[in-house]
Order: structure tokens, then sequence, then C-alpha cells
């Protein structure tokens, strides 16, 4: 693998770790897409696949933190019951991306316009970006991903096998997406490639939309 496709993996896994456990104020969903559970007063874990049960306010639901070391782009800040990505394109289009991700049975805390919400952990993750897939199989959520540009096109092992089952379905077309089919599939996420040229970025049509697209 060359450095330009390292990096963009790194990029890739350092982003989808993050979501996994970005025009107007596009608010979230209340539909929880996983079970309630009861946390207690001190997790040692984050919930991956459970909703919080008995909220408080005092409790940190994310006792398990992710930091980046060496990044320009991606940079990420906690609190008790969210955490805030901030995505900066190395092109140089002025753009920036706050997105705000909240434990789902934890209240949205207060935010500024533009910045998109994002209930995790998410349950359906659409892509239009390939360099995805191999990052979703090193995390081991896989069988999240629900759509892709072209499934003939998938190469990693695991997420071949989901295309093979039919879990996993085409939502590819002009650019680096399908309007259409992905709100058909309602994703939670819609991943997706940066351009630096803009007419090639789906996500701004998206999230007009209500889809929660998040470029790379």
């Amino acid at each position: 693998m060359n450095r330009v496709g390292f990096i963009c993996r790194l990029g890739a896994l350092g982003l989808l770790a993050v979501v996994v456990g970005a025009c107007g104020n596009i608010e979230a969903r209340d539909k929880e897409a996983y079970p309630a559970r009861k946390v207690g007063e001190a997790p040692t874990h984050n919930l991956d696949r459970a909703c919080v049960g008995d909220y408080k306010r005092d409790v940190d639901y994310f006792p398990e933190r992710t930091s980046f070391s060496h990044s320009a782009q991606l940079s990420v800040t906690y609190g008790k019951s969210w955490k805030r990505v901030a995505f900066t394109p190395t092109i140089a289009s002025g753009d920036r991306m706050e997105i705000l991700l909240v434990q789902c049975g934890t209240p949205i805390p207060e935010h500024d316009d533009g910045v998109i919400v994002v209930r995790v952990p998410i349950a359906r993750i659409v892509t239009g970006n390939r360099s995805m897939l191999g990052a979703a199989d090193e995390l081991g959520v896989v069988e999240r991903l629900v759509g892709m540009d072209n499934p003939r096109a998938a190469t990693v092992p695991s997420v071949k096998a989901r295309v093979d089952q039919g879990h996993i379905v085409f939502a590819g077309g002009w650019t680096h997406g399908n309007i259409e089919s992905t709100i058909a599939l309602q994703p939670d996420v819609y991943l997706t490639f940066y351009s630096a040229y803009p007419q090639y970025n789906i996500h701004p049509r998206l999230q007009k939309l209500g889809v929660k697209a998040l470029p790379q």
C-alpha cells in the first residue's frame, strides 16, 4: 500500500472509530436504534450496542475515549454523554465541520446551528467511500453496513460475504453516491468521500434532506 493509501486508511479508521462509539441545524432522530439498558453510576465500558436506560447527569457514559496524536484534520472533545468531532479538510476550502455524537438515551446538549447531531451507537451505515470498508472490518462493525457505492467492487472478505448474503446493497450513482437509494436505506450515517471540487460532493445535498452525511 502506498503512502497516500495508508494515510487514507488511517483517516477512515479514525473517523469511523469515533462515529461508531456534520447548512442548517440538523437534529438527531429520537428513535432508539438499540434497546435501553441500566448502566449504573460508574460504567467501565462505552455502550456500543445499547442506549442508556437510567440517565443521570453526573455519570460519564464515555469511560473509553479516543484521541488523535497525528492529525491536522480531526479532533475530538468529550462531555459526559457526548463527543464532538471537528473535521477540517486539507484543501484550502475554508470549510470546517462539527459533528456532535450523543449517546442515545441521554439529552442532546445545546449546540450551534450547522452542527450535525448523530445519536450513537449507530446501527445502520451507508458508505460511498470504499476506504471505509477496511476500517469497518478492523473495528468489527461490518454487520452495520447496509449499503455502499458498488457492492460488486468489495474486496474485504467480511464485507464481500455480507454483500453475497444480500445484507449490503447498491447505493451508488453519479459522483460518490445516489441520493434516492441512500434515503431509502434510512442510514444512521452516510460516510462519503470529500472532494476538492464542490460539485462532486453529495453530503451537502443529503444533509439538507435530513441524512447525517459525514465526509472523510
